[in-house]
């Protein structure tokens, strides 16, 4: 296991010291794992005895067990996905912690878009497609720790898609784009940011159907409206022309 400790958290070229400086608040450690069972389950075993007060970026170059929403298992080639959990143990909005999903993947779209002018979507609730093809899958947990709520937020990217990427450079900046949403999320609410994450909104305007993400059952269908000012997604059906809000635990069809 390698660990780096302090500022090398963050890409320090030119280009990004302005955003180190702006969201460096508290100290920060990198963990980097040859094989793990999943970083997800080894954040959570570890983090009272070892990371207890600090953002810590775990990442590792296989999973054995990697897992994804309602233990799904995530399947991954090795040292071709970049497999990822941050622990950010400062989020003190609470009535925000079923924004931290789509806000890490708004986060993850606008690096994909930005740094390799690729076309991703964020698909309802925790994947991002590019080019119709999902790429990213985002895994986020919390608990309430000594009165302190800490987030687990898990990420798998497939790299396998782009021959010459660099992973080195992709995670930096991975860590450093969600690290910001985090912060921003906590200080800022989700509203500011609903109109820009309606834009790249996977199926926006069109009939969906969800389903139950443990029985894999049809539960809704309907037009995929919007976010609204809460950050839950509204459809509308088409038969009453009433508009419903869409739990959590439902998930957007292929």
């Amino acid at each position: 296991m390698q660990k780096t400790k302090g500022d090398s958290s963050f890409s320090t070229n030119s280009h990004n010291n302005g955003k180190l400086q702006e969201i460096e608040r508290h100290f920060s450690e990198d963990v980097l794992l040859e094989t793990v069972d999943s970083t997800q389950t080894y954040a959570k075993k570890e983090y009272k005895r070892k990371y207890w007060n600090q953002i810590t970026y775990i990442r590792a170059l296989h999973q054995t067990e990697g897992r994804g929403q309602f233990d799904r298992k995530w399947e991954c080639q090795s040292k071709k996905n970049i497999l990822t959990t941050i622990i950010f143990p400062f989020f003190t909005r609470k009535e925000h912690l079923k924004n931290v999903t789509i806000i890490v993947g708004y986060a993850i779209v606008k690096l994909f878009k930005e740094l390799y002018n690729l076309n991703a979507q964020l698909k309802w609730m925790n994947d991002i497609l590019i080019n119709c093809k999902k790429s990213v899958g985002i895994l986020v947990e919390s608990e309430l720790i000594d009165n302190k709520c800490v987030l687990f937020v898990g990420i798998g990217i497939n790299v396998n898609w782009w021959k010459e990427v660099d992973q080195n450079q992709l995670y930096l900046e991975l860590k450093e784009r969600v690290t910001k949403a985090l912060y921003d999320l906590n200080d800022f609410g989700f509203e500011h940011l609903r109109v820009r994450m309606n834009r790249i909104l996977y199926r926006r305007g069109q009939l969906c159907e969800f389903e139950d993400s443990k029985i894999l059952q049809k539960v809704y269908s309907g037009i995929l409206e919007e976010l609204n000012e809460q950050g839950d997604l509204v459809i509308r059906d088409q038969v009453n022309n009433q508009r419903a809000i869409v739990p959590p635990n439902v998930r957007l069809k292929k």
